[in-house]
Protein backbone atom coordinates (compact mmCIF):
# COMPACT_ATOMS: atom_id res chain seq x y z
CA UNK A 1 0.00 0.00 0.00
CA UNK A 2 1.42 3.37 -1.09
CA UNK A 3 2.48 5.59 1.25
CA UNK A 4 -0.26 8.37 2.08
CA UNK A 5 0.05 12.35 1.83
CA UNK A 6 0.56 13.77 5.84
CA UNK A 7 -3.11 15.62 5.49
CA UNK A 8 -4.62 12.27 4.69
CA UNK A 9 -3.76 10.36 7.59
CA UNK A 10 -5.33 12.78 10.33
CA UNK A 11 -8.99 12.48 11.19
CA UNK A 12 -10.75 14.51 13.28
CA UNK A 13 -12.78 12.64 15.94
CA UNK A 14 -16.19 14.41 16.89
CA UNK A 15 -17.05 12.74 20.28
CA UNK A 16 -16.20 16.49 21.76
CA UNK A 17 -19.04 17.62 19.83
CA UNK A 18 -21.61 15.22 22.07
CA UNK A 19 -20.00 17.19 24.83
CA UNK A 20 -21.11 20.50 27.07
CA UNK A 21 -19.84 23.04 24.01
CA UNK A 22 -22.36 25.70 22.98
CA UNK A 23 -23.81 24.40 19.26
CA UNK A 24 -21.57 27.43 17.93
CA UNK A 25 -18.39 26.45 19.70
CA UNK A 26 -19.24 22.74 18.32
CA UNK A 27 -19.31 24.06 14.75
CA UNK A 28 -16.23 26.29 14.95
CA UNK A 29 -14.07 23.43 15.83
CA UNK A 30 -15.75 21.53 12.53
CA UNK A 31 -14.82 24.61 10.90
CA UNK A 32 -11.03 24.68 12.02
CA UNK A 33 -10.62 20.72 11.44
CA UNK A 34 -11.70 21.96 7.55
CA UNK A 35 -9.57 24.94 7.60
CA UNK A 36 -6.58 23.05 8.57
CA UNK A 37 -7.19 20.56 5.56
CA UNK A 38 -8.76 17.65 7.71
CA UNK A 39 -11.16 15.62 5.66
CA UNK A 40 -11.78 12.34 7.01
CA UNK A 41 -14.28 12.79 10.54
CA UNK A 42 -15.16 9.91 12.66
CA UNK A 43 -18.55 10.08 14.38
CA UNK A 44 -21.14 7.96 16.20
CA UNK A 45 -24.42 8.17 17.39
CA UNK A 46 -23.75 7.50 20.90
CA UNK A 47 -21.83 10.78 20.88
CA UNK A 48 -23.97 13.09 22.85
CA UNK A 49 -26.67 11.64 22.36
CA UNK A 50 -26.59 12.06 18.65
CA UNK A 51 -25.99 15.49 18.95
CA UNK A 52 -22.52 15.06 17.50
CA UNK A 53 -23.96 13.36 14.16
CA UNK A 54 -26.26 15.96 14.01
CA UNK A 55 -23.95 18.96 14.09
CA UNK A 56 -21.68 17.27 12.21
CA UNK A 57 -23.88 17.00 9.32
CA UNK A 58 -24.96 21.02 9.13
CA UNK A 59 -21.08 21.82 8.56
CA UNK A 60 -20.22 19.16 6.33
CA UNK A 61 -23.34 19.71 3.93
CA UNK A 62 -21.83 22.79 1.61
CA UNK A 63 -18.25 20.17 1.46
CA UNK A 64 -19.85 16.90 1.89
CA UNK A 65 -18.31 15.68 -1.60
CA UNK A 66 -15.13 16.75 -0.21
CA UNK A 67 -14.83 14.90 2.71
CA UNK A 68 -15.68 11.36 3.88
CA UNK A 69 -17.46 10.50 6.97
CA UNK A 70 -17.45 7.32 9.56
CA UNK A 71 -19.89 6.62 11.91
CA UNK A 72 -20.84 3.44 13.40
CA UNK A 73 -23.38 0.42 14.88
CA UNK A 74 -23.85 -0.91 18.19
CA UNK A 75 -23.87 1.26 20.95
CA UNK A 76 -27.32 3.26 21.51
CA UNK A 77 -27.56 5.81 24.26
CA UNK A 78 -30.75 6.83 25.36
CA UNK A 79 -31.96 10.45 25.17
CA UNK A 80 -29.84 12.73 28.03
CA UNK A 81 -33.46 13.29 29.86
CA UNK A 82 -34.51 12.50 33.19
CA UNK A 83 -32.17 12.27 36.09
CA UNK A 84 -29.52 12.01 33.99
CA UNK A 85 -30.02 15.12 32.31
CA UNK A 86 -30.78 16.76 35.67
CA UNK A 87 -27.59 15.74 37.30
CA UNK A 88 -25.51 16.60 34.23
CA UNK A 89 -26.99 20.43 34.46
CA UNK A 90 -26.69 20.70 38.46
CA UNK A 91 -23.00 18.90 38.18
CA UNK A 92 -21.50 21.50 35.27
CA UNK A 93 -19.93 23.47 37.81
CA UNK A 94 -17.52 20.61 38.00
CA UNK A 95 -16.17 21.13 34.75
CA UNK A 96 -14.82 24.28 35.69
CA UNK A 97 -13.19 23.50 38.53
CA UNK A 98 -12.33 19.66 38.42
CA UNK A 99 -12.02 19.02 35.69
CA UNK A 100 -10.38 15.49 36.21
CA UNK A 101 -13.84 14.24 38.78
CA UNK A 102 -16.20 15.68 36.01
CA UNK A 103 -14.37 13.49 33.45
CA UNK A 104 -14.45 10.19 35.34
CA UNK A 105 -17.86 11.37 36.35
CA UNK A 106 -19.54 11.89 32.57
CA UNK A 107 -17.01 8.59 31.43
CA UNK A 108 -19.29 6.30 34.46
CA UNK A 109 -22.44 8.25 33.12
CA UNK A 110 -22.01 7.08 29.59
CA UNK A 111 -21.35 3.76 30.27
CA UNK A 112 -23.89 3.04 32.40
CA UNK A 113 -26.61 4.50 30.37
CA UNK A 114 -25.16 2.96 27.10
CA UNK A 115 -27.01 0.00 25.45
CA UNK A 116 -23.82 -2.38 23.93
CA UNK A 117 -24.32 -5.45 21.70
CA UNK A 118 -26.81 -3.60 19.41
CA UNK A 119 -25.83 -6.12 16.71
CA UNK A 120 -29.01 -7.66 15.57
CA UNK A 121 -29.56 -6.87 11.67
CA UNK A 122 -32.80 -4.74 12.37
CA UNK A 123 -30.83 -2.53 15.32
CA UNK A 124 -28.25 -1.90 12.43
CA UNK A 125 -30.00 -1.04 9.82
CA UNK A 126 -32.16 1.23 11.93
CA UNK A 127 -28.73 2.28 13.52
CA UNK A 128 -27.74 3.64 9.88
CA UNK A 129 -30.79 5.00 8.86
CA UNK A 130 -30.83 6.96 11.92
CA UNK A 131 -27.36 8.26 11.18
CA UNK A 132 -27.96 9.10 7.53
CA UNK A 133 -30.99 11.43 8.58
CA UNK A 134 -28.92 13.04 10.77
CA UNK A 135 -25.76 13.83 8.99
CA UNK A 136 -28.07 15.02 6.17
CA UNK A 137 -26.22 12.33 3.80
CA UNK A 138 -27.42 9.62 1.42
CA UNK A 139 -23.85 7.52 2.25
CA UNK A 140 -21.89 6.98 5.39
CA UNK A 141 -17.94 6.28 3.67
CA UNK A 142 -17.20 4.10 6.36
CA UNK A 143 -19.89 2.35 9.05
CA UNK A 144 -17.46 0.77 12.06
CA UNK A 145 -18.86 -2.31 14.04
CA UNK A 146 -18.55 -0.51 17.79
CA UNK A 147 -17.45 -2.87 20.40
CA UNK A 148 -18.30 -5.82 18.52
CA UNK A 149 -17.48 -9.62 19.13
CA UNK A 150 -16.76 -12.21 17.36
CA UNK A 151 -19.93 -14.12 18.48
CA UNK A 152 -22.04 -10.82 16.98
CA UNK A 153 -21.25 -11.42 13.80
CA UNK A 154 -23.59 -14.21 12.73
CA UNK A 155 -24.66 -15.17 9.07
CA UNK A 156 -27.51 -12.85 9.60
CA UNK A 157 -25.77 -9.73 10.75
CA UNK A 158 -22.68 -10.38 7.58
CA UNK A 159 -25.93 -10.32 5.17
CA UNK A 160 -27.39 -7.30 6.66
CA UNK A 161 -24.38 -5.83 6.42
CA UNK A 162 -23.26 -6.80 2.49
CA UNK A 163 -27.12 -5.94 1.92
CA UNK A 164 -26.00 -2.25 3.00
CA UNK A 165 -23.16 -1.96 0.72
CA UNK A 166 -24.36 -3.37 -2.30
CA UNK A 167 -27.93 -0.78 -1.96
CA UNK A 168 -25.16 1.85 -1.76
CA UNK A 169 -25.70 4.00 2.45
CA UNK A 170 -22.42 2.20 3.30
CA UNK A 171 -19.13 2.39 1.72
CA UNK A 172 -16.33 0.36 3.39
CA UNK A 173 -17.01 -1.86 6.96
CA UNK A 174 -14.93 -1.69 9.73
CA UNK A 175 -14.01 -2.91 13.07
CA UNK A 176 -14.18 -0.56 16.51
CA UNK A 177 -13.35 -2.98 18.87
CA UNK A 178 -10.26 -4.54 20.90
CA UNK A 179 -7.40 -5.67 19.24
CA UNK A 180 -8.33 -8.92 20.31
CA UNK A 181 -11.61 -9.13 19.00
CA UNK A 182 -10.40 -7.49 16.16
CA UNK A 183 -7.95 -9.93 15.06
CA UNK A 184 -10.10 -12.92 16.25
CA UNK A 185 -12.54 -11.32 13.30
CA UNK A 186 -10.14 -10.62 10.67
CA UNK A 187 -9.42 -14.39 10.80
CA UNK A 188 -12.53 -15.49 10.79
CA UNK A 189 -14.00 -13.11 8.01
CA UNK A 190 -11.41 -12.36 5.31
CA UNK A 191 -11.66 -9.80 3.26
CA UNK A 192 -15.04 -8.51 4.55
CA UNK A 193 -13.51 -5.30 6.72
CA UNK A 194 -11.26 -2.64 5.35
CA UNK A 195 -10.60 -0.64 8.76
CA UNK A 196 -9.28 -1.14 12.24
CA UNK A 197 -9.62 1.26 14.77
CA UNK A 198 -7.65 0.72 17.79
CA UNK A 199 -7.65 2.72 20.60
CA UNK A 200 -4.01 3.42 21.19
CA UNK A 201 -1.73 3.67 18.19
CA UNK A 202 0.90 0.83 19.08
CA UNK A 203 -1.92 -1.36 17.85
CA UNK A 204 0.44 -0.86 14.81
CA UNK A 205 2.34 -3.14 16.52
CA UNK A 206 -0.04 -6.36 16.45
CA UNK A 207 1.59 -8.67 13.38
CA UNK A 208 -1.98 -10.26 12.73
CA UNK A 209 -3.15 -6.38 11.94
CA UNK A 210 0.39 -5.06 10.20
CA UNK A 211 -0.28 -8.68 8.10
CA UNK A 212 -3.66 -7.59 6.54
CA UNK A 213 -4.92 -5.36 3.92
CA UNK A 214 -7.42 -3.31 6.83
CA UNK A 215 -5.94 0.00 7.15
CA UNK A 216 -5.43 0.99 10.32
CA UNK A 217 -7.37 4.02 12.58
CA UNK A 218 -6.02 4.91 15.41
CA UNK A 219 -8.69 5.94 18.18
CA UNK A 220 -7.59 8.13 21.21
CA UNK A 221 -3.80 8.65 20.43
CA UNK A 222 -3.88 11.32 22.68
CA UNK A 223 -5.69 10.49 25.87
CA UNK A 224 -4.30 6.77 26.27
CA UNK A 225 -0.75 7.95 25.07
CA UNK A 226 -0.28 10.18 27.51
CA UNK A 227 -1.02 9.00 30.51
CA UNK A 228 1.57 6.14 29.33
CA UNK A 229 4.49 8.16 28.68
CA UNK A 230 4.08 10.33 31.75
CA UNK A 231 5.24 7.16 33.82
CA UNK A 232 8.46 7.11 35.66
CA UNK A 233 9.11 3.75 34.68
CA UNK A 234 9.23 4.59 30.77
CA UNK A 235 11.42 7.53 31.24
CA UNK A 236 13.29 5.31 33.37
CA UNK A 237 13.47 2.47 30.04
CA UNK A 238 13.98 5.23 27.94
CA UNK A 239 17.46 6.03 29.63
CA UNK A 240 18.64 2.71 28.96
CA UNK A 241 18.54 3.54 25.01
CA UNK A 242 20.96 4.73 22.55
CA UNK A 243 20.68 8.31 22.17
CA UNK A 244 17.65 8.27 24.67
CA UNK A 245 18.52 11.38 26.79
CA UNK A 246 16.49 13.06 24.20
CA UNK A 247 13.59 11.43 24.88
CA UNK A 248 14.06 11.58 28.24
CA UNK A 249 14.23 15.25 28.28
CA UNK A 250 11.23 15.74 25.77
CA UNK A 251 9.33 13.13 28.23
CA UNK A 252 10.01 15.75 31.14
CA UNK A 253 8.25 18.50 29.01
CA UNK A 254 4.17 18.47 29.47
CA UNK A 255 4.13 20.76 26.40
CA UNK A 256 5.73 18.77 23.94
CA UNK A 257 4.04 15.30 24.53
CA UNK A 258 0.89 15.63 22.33
CA UNK A 259 3.03 16.72 19.36
CA UNK A 260 5.70 13.97 20.63
CA UNK A 261 2.14 11.33 20.33
CA UNK A 262 1.16 12.81 16.99
CA UNK A 263 4.53 12.53 15.67
CA UNK A 264 4.81 9.06 16.65
CA UNK A 265 1.86 8.03 15.82
CA UNK A 266 2.24 8.89 12.25
CA UNK A 267 5.21 6.66 12.53
CA UNK A 268 4.13 3.92 13.76
CA UNK A 269 2.44 2.67 10.58
CA UNK A 270 3.23 4.31 6.61
CA UNK A 271 -0.23 4.09 5.89
CA UNK A 272 -2.55 4.42 9.20
CA UNK A 273 -4.86 7.45 9.97
CA UNK A 274 -4.99 9.66 12.99
CA UNK A 275 -8.04 10.29 14.68
CA UNK A 276 -7.80 13.40 16.82
CA UNK A 277 -9.82 15.39 18.88
CA UNK A 278 -9.82 18.83 20.64
CA UNK A 279 -12.32 21.26 21.98
CA UNK A 280 -9.89 23.94 21.44
CA UNK A 281 -10.00 24.88 17.90
CA UNK A 282 -6.15 26.17 17.96
CA UNK A 283 -4.99 22.84 19.34
CA UNK A 284 -7.10 21.35 15.58
CA UNK A 285 -4.87 23.25 13.29
CA UNK A 286 -2.10 22.58 15.54
CA UNK A 287 -2.60 18.54 14.76
CA UNK A 288 -2.56 19.76 11.18
CA UNK A 289 0.65 21.70 11.78
CA UNK A 290 2.39 18.72 13.57
CA UNK A 291 1.54 16.16 10.82
CA UNK A 292 3.05 18.54 7.58
CA UNK A 293 6.23 19.35 9.19
CA UNK A 294 6.73 16.57 11.94
CA UNK A 295 9.64 17.37 14.94
CA UNK A 296 10.96 15.52 17.40
CA UNK A 297 11.09 12.50 14.72
CA UNK A 298 14.57 10.85 16.55
CA UNK A 299 12.67 10.76 19.87
CA UNK A 300 9.49 9.32 18.18
CA UNK A 301 11.17 6.61 16.60
CA UNK A 302 12.61 5.79 20.30
CA UNK A 303 9.13 6.15 21.97
CA UNK A 304 8.42 3.61 19.24
CA UNK A 305 10.53 1.21 19.85
CA UNK A 306 10.09 1.27 23.54
CA UNK A 307 6.57 0.34 23.13
CA UNK A 308 7.04 -1.95 20.20
CA UNK A 309 8.82 -4.04 23.07
CA UNK A 310 6.39 -3.98 25.88
CA UNK A 311 3.35 -4.29 22.97
CA UNK A 312 4.78 -8.32 23.27
CA UNK A 313 4.09 -8.29 26.95
CA UNK A 314 1.03 -6.59 27.50
CA UNK A 315 1.18 -2.96 26.91
CA UNK A 316 -2.72 -1.75 27.84
CA UNK A 317 -4.60 1.47 27.74
CA UNK A 318 -8.12 2.38 28.06
CA UNK A 319 -10.88 0.36 25.85
CA UNK A 320 -13.14 1.98 23.39
CA UNK A 321 -15.49 3.77 25.03
CA UNK A 322 -19.17 5.23 23.45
Amino acid sequence: MPEQAPLARLGFGCSVLGGDLSEPAQRALVDAALDAGIRHFDVAPSYGHGQAERVLGLALAPVRREVTIASKAGIAHPAAVGPLGLARRWLRPLKQFAPALWQAGAVRARQATAQRGQFAPEQVLATVQESLRRLQTDRLDHLLLHEVAPEDLTPQMLSALRKLQAQGPVGALGLGTTVEHSVTILGEQPGVFARVQTSHYWGAFTPALLSGSAQLLTHRCLRAGLSLVQAPGLRAAAQTLPGGSGLVRLLARPDALPELLVTAGLRASATGVLLLSSSNPQRVRDFARWVEAPRFLPEADLLNQLLQGQAATGVTAPSQDG
